[in-house]
């Protein structure tokens, strides 16, 4: 061999070794000088092609790779390596037909090819074939248990599966083999949110966060765990921040309009998920967001519409029921609203708190013979509202009734056949099961609206005489719903806006508000006997001695239309779906009358109209 043949080949040897050592050190731009120089020098070297084209693939720039993919393939046409490196670049570039075909061969002539099975693995679940690509995956793991990228993966795909409980051991393994990987750290905490255990998800999405500060997917992840925890300023924030980076995310979007609605700007938050839907049309999540946000608006004819696409895209979606379910209950339409509203217990709202018993749901069949249990599952004042139903059950049938606590001692003896059964009991003597609020659906029409509870007598006495030295009329007061309600910041207002009705003569305000904002009615100098109401059996004593109730929408509201007690509902303009589609509580509570906002946050026109009417009560009482 003459020196001038040797030359190129120790150069073309030389930088195959510096670009080797570069790759290994992680510096790609390094490496990608020297295999291109040693695939310049010696255009038949199927490895320099090899190497150059994975590396510029791995610098984002996969169309430039895939000629150099192509001259390593033809210089070795059954090499499984070149054929498994062509198939991921083509995967890259969407081909996925191409890009299947290529894998495909590589595995027949490398049947065990763990990275050919972990990327024919993505191109299965890309074109839809999810058994398949776990099928795959799982083959990839058998041979390389250590594969962490298939391990992040196949948790991905279990997540996305909603088999959560088996996609959080893989996660986790995923961030033990490869702590570097921010991918299956944001997959860990998505999980972990899914599962319901917020506080264990914020570690790994900080790590994610820390690792891909810049990473939209994480951002998005960041707002859905603040809205979650009860964050919706902050959820804000982060959603915002995912949008800096990518301007059009559609999950950015959606989540922003989620806040946006909880929030009441219910412009803003159809702004938003109209940009998502724009990008992405046949976008379910988004969907679902739009229905509710319209609902809010009131416009409850676009909603049905939006919910009933989501429902084409993805028949059977739970949310999709729920948010249609309250759609149509709003607008009146209860017969079809309450079998939506069976879907209820499958949506992303009632995770973690759905019961399980050992005996069949009642399906409205005939209960004679049969022990029922009737158990309570949403808020105290949805307790109240719905217990109503239990007049109409069949007085054949032996029925047990589980409420919360504070409502026990209230309820005890209201309904003829019904026996309070404790928390926890025994369940081996009922035969079925049934949910407070899937009564109307199993009954079917509409329950008396008439007072359906009474008040203890003796309490009513006890109370009277409490409250015989305020002059005039006794008017309790209740301001504030329970913070950790997601409406809660569009329902309530600060004792302070409700003031101006001590300085109308005669009228003597007394508290009725617990928690938190309980605490305000001492400044304001209003008589507060809160500390005697330790159970709603002392609150229903009270409100029944008082002459008038005056309060946002709580459980005392409801208690007071189930005593069948005057009471005044200050209501937000972008009501819950119970009080329906117009100003109109005395359909569900004759005794109630309502002062809906005209407009999301008025609460001054509310109050006005309030003060007039107290006024003229008064003045009314006093001729």
């Amino acid at each position: 061999m003459t020196a001038s043949a040797r030359g190129p080949n120790a150069e073309v040897e030389a930088a195959l070794r510096e670009g080797l050592a570069h790759l290994r050190a992680g510096r790609l731009e390094e490496a990608e000088t020297q295999f291109r120089a040693a695939a310049a020098a010696d255009p038949d070297n199927a490895p320099a092609h090899a190497t150059l084209g994975t590396i510029i693939a791995a610098r984002g720039r996969t169309a430039e790779a895939e000629p150099h993919l192509r001259t390593a393939l033809r210089l070795q046409p059954n090499d499984p390596d070149a054929l498994g490196n062509l198939g991921n670049a083509l995967r890259q570039l969407c081909r996925m037909d191409e890009a299947e075909a290529s894998l495909r061969s590589a595995l027949r002539l490398r049947p065990a090819y763990p990275s050919a099975l972990a990327n024919l693995a993505l191109v299965l679940r890309d074109t839809g074939r999810v058994p398949e690509a776990e099928v795959c995956l799982r083959q990839a793991l058998h041979l390389q248990p250590d594969f962490a990228t298939a391990r992040a993966d196949l948790g991905a795909l279990l997540l996305a599966a909603g088999r959560l409980a088996e996609a959080e051991p893989e996660l986790r393994q995923a961030t033990r083999l490869q702590p570097q990987d921010p991918i299956a750290w944001l997959g860990l905490a998505t999980v972990l949110r899914k599962l319901g255990r917020l506080a264990e998800a914020e570690a790994p999405l900080r790590e994610a966060l820390r690792l891909a500060p810049m990473d939209d997917a994480a951002r998005i992840e960041c707002g859905n765990l603040l809205y979650e925890l009860g964050q919706p300023d902050a959820a804000r924030n982060a959603y915002l921040a995912a949008l800096e980076v990518a301007p059009m995310a559609e999950a950015a979007l959606v989540g922003l309009g989620v806040v946006e609605t909880q929030r009441g700007a219910h412009d803003a938050a159809e702004a938003a998920l109209r940009a998502a839907l724009l990008r992405r049309p046949a976008m379910p999540e988004a969907l679902v967001a739009l229905g509710d946000t319209l609902r809010n608006a009131g416009r409850l004819d676009e909603a049905e519409t939006a919910l009933r696409q989501a429902l084409r895209l993805r028949p059977g979606d739970a949310d999709a029921e729920v948010n249609l379910a309250f759609t149509l209950l709003q607008a009146g339409r209860h017969e079809e609203g309450w079998a939506a509203h069976e879907a209820r217990f499958g949506a992303h709202a009632w995770r973690g708190r759905v019961r399980r018993f050992d005996v069949p749901r009642w399906d409205g069949g005939p209960l004679e013979g049969r022990r029922l249990l009737i158990h309570a599952e949403q808020g105290l004042g949805d307790t109240i509202q719905f217990c109503r139903y239990l007049a109409s059950l069949p007085s054949a049938a032996a029925i047990g009734l589980q409420v919360q606590p504070p409502l026990v001692s209230l309820l005890r003896g209201q309904f003829a056949g019904v026996a309070l059964v404790a928390e926890g009991a025994d369940m081996r003597g009922f035969d079925l099961e049934c949910p407070l609020l899937s009564l109307p659906h199993r009954l079917g029409g509409d329950a008396t609206r008439d007072a359906y509870l009474r008040a203890d007598e003796a309490r009513v006495a006890r109370w009277r005489d409490w409250l015989r030295p305020l002059p005039g009329l006794r008017v309790g007061l209740v301001w504030a719903g329970s913070p950790g309600l997601g409406a809660d910041r569009r329902r309530s207002m600060p004792l302070a806006s409700l003031l101006p009705l001590a300085a109308i003569d005669g009228v003597s305000l007394v508290s009725l508000q617990l928690g938190a904002a309980a605490l305000d009615a001492p400044v304001a100098g209003i008589a507060d006997p809160t500390a005697a109401l330790v159970d709603f059996a002392e609150t229903a004593g009270l409100v029944a001695a008082l002459d008038l109730v005056i309060g946002v929408d709580t459980a005392v509201i409801h208690l007071a239309g189930a005593l069948g007690q005057p009471a005044w509902l200050l209501n937000r303009a972008d009501t819950c779906w119970r009080w329906g589609a117009a100003p109109d509580a005395a359909r569900l509570y004759p005794s109630l009358r309502e002062f809906r906002q005209p407009h999301p946050g008025a609460w001054s026109a509310v109050l006005e109209a309030v003060e007039r009417a107290l006024r003229t009560h008064v003045a009314c009482m006093k001729t």
